[in-house]
């Protein structure tokens, strides 16, 4: 009598081969995407810090207008002194000068904070500088002018302090 076996399904070998291969597939796109990933969040730190420094532009003009509410008394979202003006972006947020809810700032822990030092160039001109001083969790930056993927470094919170405007970013 002639016996019938039953020759479906996968063996052993062959299913941990399929295992082995998927394991080889998965590492190599983790080591491409990782680094593809790090400098998406990077290109979006800076974009913020550029953003913000526009807005620091904008600020300006409704200053040289006098459309600005400037604070009563001098705080940590805002300094002046002579040509010099430190804003912070919690204050631009607040006043609708900067794309993102006063509440994204007042958070225990906000996802980035910074400020906008502001210097004119000269007293007979309305041509400013501006110097963006901002961090996330992962990066910082501290750059006049636009800021570039080149500028953000690694963010360490023992070494990058002091995002709140403050007497000494004015010069006083």
């Amino acid at each position: 009598m002639k016996t019938l076996k039953n020759k479906n399904g996968f063996t052993l070998i062959e299913l941990l081969a399929v295992i082995v291969v998927l394991a080889i597939v998965t590492v190599l796109a983790t080591t491409t995407m990782l680094p593809l990933m790090n400098r998406a969040i990077a290109s979006g730190f800076v974009d913020e810090a550029n953003a913000a420094r526009e807005s620091a532009s904008d600020v300006m003009t409704l200053i040289s207008i006098n459309s600005f509410n400037v604070p009563a008394e001098e705080n940590t979202d805002y300094q002046e002194n002579g040509n010099k003006v430190c804003i912070s972006l919690k204050l631009m947020a607040q006043e609708g000068l900067y794309d993102k809810d006063i509440e994204f700032f007042d958070a225990e822990k906000p996802e980035y904070e910074g400020k906008v030092i502001i210097t004119k160039k000269d007293a007979s001109s309305n041509n400013y500088t501006y110097k963006v001083k901002m961090h996330n969790e992962d990066y910082y930056v501290e750059k006049e002018g636009k800021v570039t993927e080149d500028d953000a470094v690694e963010y360490n919170s023992s070494e990058h302090t002091g995002f709140g405007c403050t007497a000494g970013d004015v010069g006083e």
